[in-house]
């Protein structure tokens, strides 16, 4: 008998996993432009250009998940989950 408690592994959480894919694959399917979106400051461009692209891009990612957001709720809701 060891004095080291014998610590179980954690079971995964299979439907946060897919929770977390799901906003990932609907988020991409539906942004347009991802790489442009978030790419570094371009050659020549101002300062001021990148923080409104880069603003620009966090409003759409957040309108984007608060839809799937809305749409995961629904299907709770009409699945019993």
């Amino acid at each position: 008998m060891s004095i080291i408690p014998r610590v179980r592994p954690a079971t995964p959480d299979v439907r946060a996993s897919r929770r977390r894919v799901g906003v990932v694959a609907y988020v991409l399917a539906r942004m347009p432009l991802v790489a442009e979106l978030f790419a570094p400051m371009a050659v020549g461009e101002t300062l001021s250009e990148y923080a409104a692209r880069r603003q620009a891009a966090a409003d759409i990612l957040d309108d984007l998940i608060s839809e799937y957001a809305v749409e995961y709720a629904g299907l709770i809701g009409r699945s019993g989950r």
